[in-house]
C-alpha cells in the first residue's frame, strides 16, 4: 500500500473506527464498512467528508485517488479524473493553463499544471478565475461516481456541489452544458420511472434534452393528452427550432398565450398515435470522453418523441403566433426595461395578456381611473 495516497479524515468531520480493508484494496482510513466504497484496481473514491494525502498535500474528497483507474472502454488507459500520486508535481504552478490540453486529464499535464490543480483541489474550490480544464478533470470525477457507478449514496451530495460549481463556473458554456446536463441526468434517475422532471424551454447540445424526451414517451405510450407546457416545452427545447426574441423576452405572456391556443385548438388535449414510433434512447455522453452510458433501463421502454414531426410542427405554428403578437412588446421593453410594467408597455399587449398584466399592477392604476371618470372629477 502506498502511503502517498492513503486516506485520512477530513478536518472537523467525526469518523468510525477504521476497518481492515481487503488486501487488493487500498487502505481507507477511517471507513466502517469498506462495502460503501467503491475500488477498481488499486484506485479508491474519496468521499465528500474524508481527505487522502498526495505528497504534501491532503486533498479532499470527491476524488479518485491511486495508480490505476481503468475507463469503461479501456482496460490500459487510466480515467482522466485519477490522481495518480506517483506521477511528477512541482516546478512553477501554471495557474492560467496555459501548458493544458484540449480534453484535459490528469495523467497528461505536465508538472506544472499538476501543481495548480493539486493547489485548487486543496483549497476551497471556489476561486472564480480558476481554469476552467482543472475544474473538468474535478467535473470528471463526479459523473463517474454519479452515472458510470451509479452510486445512489452520493447523488444528493454530488448534486449540491454541482450546483455550488454552476454557480461559480457556470458563465463557461461548456462547463455550462455539461455540469447541466450532468445535474439534470441525476435528477431524472432520483425521478425513477413514474415521475416527471420540471420542463425545460432551451435546447441543450444536439438533441431533445433527456427530460423531455421521457415525459413525452410517456405520454406516448401510456395514450395520454400531451399538455401545453410539455408542447411548448418540446418545442422550444428541440435544437432545430428557432426562438426569437420577444418569446425569450415575455415568456411569462407567451406561455400563457401558447397554453390559451392550445386549449382552443385541442379542448380535449393533444393525443398522438404513438405505433410504429421507435423506441427511445437516453444516453448521457460524458464530458471526459472516456464513457457513454445508457439510462434506457431506469425509465422502461418509452416511444421516440422525435418521430412525431407533424406535432413538433404544429407546436412551431403556435409559438410563431404567439410570438408575432408579442413583437410591440418585446420592442418596447427591449428600449425601456425599466418599463415593461407601465400602461404604455401593457396596452402593446394581446388584450388577455393585458387584462392580466394590469391585475398585477401595484395600486391598481384602471380601478383609480375608473371611479374617478364616475365621480366626474377632472384626472
Amino acid at each position: 500500500i502506498n502511503n502517498d495516497y492513503r486516506q485520512e479524515p477530513f478536518p472537523g468531520k467525526s469518523s468510525a473506527p477504521p476497518a481492515a480493508p481487503p488486501a487488493d484494496i487500498i487502505a481507507i482510513q477511517p471507513v466502517a464498512d469498506l462495502s460503501c466504497v467503491r475500488a477498481d484496481g488499486d484506485a479508491a473514491w474519496i468521499p465528500f467528508g474524508m481527505a487522502a494525502a498526495v505528497g504534501r498535500r491532503k486533498i479532499a474528497g470527491p476524488a479518485y485517488v491511486g495508480s490505476r483507474l481503468p475507463t469503461s472502454n479501456s482496460s490500459s488507459d487510466p480515467d482522466n479524473c485519477l490522481i495518480d500520486p506517483s506521477l511528477p508535481v512541482g516546478g512553477s504552478a501554471d495557474t492560467v493553463g496555459q501548458q493544458m490540453n484540449y480534453w484535459p486529464s490528469y495523467g497528461s499535464m505536465n508538472p506544472g499544471s499538476r501543481l495548480a490543480f493539486l493547489n485548487w483541489m486543496a483549497s476551497l474550490r471556489n476561486a472564480p478565475d480558476t481554469y476552467i480544464g482543472y475544474v473538468f478533470v474535478y467535473f470528471y470525477a463526479l459523473e463517474r461516481r454519479a452515472i458510470l457507478e451509479r452510486s445512489e449514496e452520493d447523488w444528493a451530495v454530488i448534486e449540491r456541489e454541482l450546483v455550488r460549481l454552476l454557480e461559480i463556473y457556470g458563465g463557461n458554456r461548456s462547463f455550462h452544458r455539461y455540469g447541466t446536463e450532468l445535474l439534470s441526468a441525476i435528477q431524472l434517475l432520483e425521478l425513477g420511472s413514474d415521475r416527471d422532471a420540471v420542463p425545460v424551454y432551451e435546447a441543450a447540445g444536439g438533441d431533445i434534452p433527456a427530460s423531455v424526451k421521457i415525459a413525452i414517451g410517456r405520454r406516448l405510450r401510456d395514450n395520454l393528452p400531451i399538455e401545453p407546457q410539455w408542447l411548448l416545452s418540446w418545442t422550444m427545447s428541440h435544437p432545430e427550432t428557432r426562438v426569437k426574441t420577444p418569446a425569450r423576452r415575455a415568456f411569462t405572456q407567451l406561455k400563457s398565450m401558447f397554453e390559451e391556443e392550445c386549449q382552443r385548438r385541442f379542448p380535449r388535449g393533444l393525443v398522438l398515435d404513438s405505433r410504429n414510433l421507435p423506441r427511445a434512447e437516453i444516453l448521457y455522453r460524458s464530458a471526459s470522453g472516456t464513457f457513454v452510458s445508457d439510462l434506457t433501463d431506469a425509465f422502461g421502454s418509452l416511444p421516440d418523441a422525435s418521430g412525431c414531426s407533424d406535432a413538433l410542427a404544429l407546436g412551431r405554428n403556435i409559438l410563431d403566433d404567439c410570438t408575432e403578437q408579442l413583437d410591440r412588446y418585446s420592442r418596447r421593453v427591449a428600449k425601456a426595461p425599466e418599463h415593461g410594467g407601465s400602461l404604455h408597455a401593457i396596452a402593446l399587449l394581446p388584450p388577455a395578456q393585458r387584462a392580466l398584466a394590469i391585475k398585477d399592477l401595484p395600486n391598481n392604476p384602471l380601478t383609480w381611473l375608473y371611479e374617478h371618470v364616475l365621480a366626474e372629477e377632472i384626472v
